[in-house]
């Protein structure tokens, strides 16, 4: 059976080969239109993107999870980035945030089930963590 990615690919080599071909013969035809430069941008990412084998809902769930935390106890003047970047055959991905951090003692303990580091600060904020004092 063909990925669907697979499929893709193969696709676009056959239409890129079809522009080379329009190019050289002087029969290519350009469409201009508005279009925002984000998208042509983002498009072009995708094409050279590496992939990477996961479980998609488990992957953007634990994002969400992590950028959720840096939005809860970052400021709302704060900062939060996030970047991504290929080590070997791994992908490293990092949020860093000027938020009220974690203290050294207890990162070990920040990825327990239902932990969370201190119930002290507003316990408004949530979540289903025990208190890291239990």
């Amino acid at each position: 059976m063909i990925h669907s990615l697979s499929v893709k690919l193969f696709v676009r080599l056959i239409d890129d080969l079809l522009d080379v071909t329009r190019i050289a013969t002087g029969r290519i035809k350009i469409e201009k239109e508005p279009v925002a430069f984000t998208t042509i941008l983002e498009q072009a990412l995708e094409q050279v993107r590496p992939w990477l084998e996961g479980d998609p809902s488990r992957l953007t769930q634990v994002l969400s999870n992590l950028l959720h935390n840096a939005a809860k106890f970052t400021a709302p003047s704060g900062a939060i980035t996030l970047s991504a970047e290929r080590a070997a055959n791994e992908v490293v991905i990092k949020i860093i945030d000027n938020g009220v951090g974690i203290p050294a003692e207890l990162l070990a303990e920040v990825f327990e089930p239902f932990r969370q580091v201190d119930t002290s600060i507003e316990r408004s904020q949530g979540g289903s963590g025990s208190d890291s004092r239990s």
